[in-house]
């Protein structure tokens, strides 16, 4: 099977030989990646906080560059270049709850959704074809599918915690472009004011969007110490998943 640059291997590996569903762990980067990338690293990592077997506090950063040209209205009027990170500590003395539950999924059957084509085997480099190494999406499927999924996932993960929507105090999705925020805000039956959106401040910088908002969320003075907040996540592979955590 040869490769492209975006989603990776394995994500389509899922299409042909793995249940719908099931995680499939990629190689590099994307947004879907960073989502498995912190649920793999995030839990085992976790694991041993609790343990003892690391040191106090771990790092998940991002930074973004974005891969996208000129080519269409549909891909370059939103992204930006971008940075973010979360920093989790053990702590058995805190006042707060920290990360609560997640759940992550991934689903190869829609890889060509968004893709990157130039750069692996399939379309190697050096960049002779320069549209091959951008961003290429179907707008309207990627569309469905993202409030779809992070709408889903994060009642699935409200479901396993015991949890309720109107015990959350804000929701943090995937910064891809008001409509996605707004459309996964009426599936969820949230009110407006609860989903946190910094669209028209950074734009969409894939992975390091949900860090971003939430910081800028806490400066601004918005959330605050003992909030509840549900995260989720969406990009090529596919990829998504969801997060609960307390401020």
């Amino acid at each position: 099977m040869k490769s492209l640059y975006r989603p990776k291997t394995g994500w389509r590996r899922s299409k042909h030989s793995v249940k719908n569903g099931l995680l499939i762990l990629p190689e590099n980067n994307s947004l879907a990646d960073e989502v498995a990338r912190n649920e793999q690293s995030g839990s085992q990592r976790y694991r041993w906080l609790r343990a003892g077997q690391n040191s106090d506090k771990c790092r998940f950063g991002k930074i973004v560059e974005t891969l996208d040209g000129l080519h269409g209205r549909s891909t370059c009027i939103i992204f930006s270049d971008g940075a973010g990170a979360f920093v989790l500590s053990a702590d058995d003395t805190a006042n707060t709850l920290g990360v609560i539950g997640s759940a992550i999924h991934s689903d190869g059957h829609y890889f060509d959704a968004a893709i990157v084509p130039g750069g692996g085997s399939k379309y190697p480099s050096p960049h002779n074809e320069e549209t091959k190494y951008k961003i290429v999406m179907q707008g309207n499927k990627i569309f469905k599918l993202a409030v779809s999924r992070m709408s889903e996932s994060i009642q699935q993960t409200l479901l396993r915690c015991g949890y309720t929507l109107d015990q959350v105090d804000w929701v943090i999705p995937h910064q891809a472009n008001q409509r996605v925020i707004d459309a996964v805000g009426r599936t969820l039956d949230v009110p407006s004011e609860k989903m946190v959106s910094t669209i028209r401040y950074f734009g969409n910088n894939s992975a390091a969007t949900i860090p971003l908002a939430m910081d800028h969320s806490i400066r601004s003075g918005k959330i605050k110490r003992g909030d509840i907040i549900a995260m989720a996540a969406f990009g090529g592979g596919l990829g998504w998943g969801s997060l609960l955590m307390q401020y």
